[in-house]
């Protein structure tokens, strides 16, 4: 059986974004940290062109994305609306699911990451999983750097443990990786691991 199989759902999420402080009243980068010259924020939309176009070689595999790739400006924040979180976008799209998709916290959550200023960011994180749910997506890929000094390097994926179909489509999918990275000459020699890790963290 293919796996993914032909005409899978499946949804590809650019992580971060700039979000909404509340308290604040700003904009502001979900990673504002410079990490080895690139914001994640900025550098996970980059990921899901190559992606996309694997899966869906392979696979026909339908495509949903919950950030958009959009270089026309978001009105509210100035921003063009690639670089902004997907909770503003998936708004746009679905604009009677808030309840549903983007706006599922009444209230900020309690704690000291959370609070006000991270209330949109709360949503953002929650809006990527429950997506994909409300679409119905066969898979749902979560795209980060690894790019924390000084010790991540190469290329990795995470999946939920016991769930034996994604870690075949994770272990596809670092192959598919690994043939990419390696044709460029500047990166023949490219950690990429050959295997996912289940985590019960996902």
């Amino acid at each position: 059986t293919a796996i993914p199989p032909q005409g899978a759902k499946v949804a590809i999420s650019a992580m971060h974004g700039s979000y909404w402080r509340v308290t604040d009243k700003v904009w502001a980068l979900q990673r504002p940290e410079l990490s080895n010259g690139i914001y994640e924020d900025f550098i996970t939309p980059t990921f899901v062109d190559p992606l996309s176009s694997w899966l869906y070689t392979r696979s026909a595999a339908l495509i949903y994305l919950p950030r958009s790739q959009s270089t026309n400006i978001y009105p509210t924040s100035g921003y063009p609306w690639w670089q902004m979180a997907g909770r503003y976008y998936l708004k746009e799209q679905y604009p009677a699911e808030g309840d549903t998709i983007w706006h599922t916290l009444s209230k900020p959550l309690p704690g000291p990451n959370h609070g006000p200023n991270k209330w949109h960011y709360d949503e953002d994180v929650r809006s990527r999983p429950k997506f994909a749910n409300y679409i119905g997506a066969d898979a749902l890929f979560n795209l980060h750097t690894n790019a924390g000094p000084p010790s991540a390097s190469g290329t990795r994926a995470f999946v939920a443990e016991n769930r034996p179909y994604y870690l075949a489509l994770a272990n596809n999918v670092l192959c598919g990786m690994k043939e990419l990275i390696h044709a460029q000459d500047a990166y023949t020699s490219f950690k990429v691991n050959s295997q996912a890790i289940p985590d019960d963290e996902y």
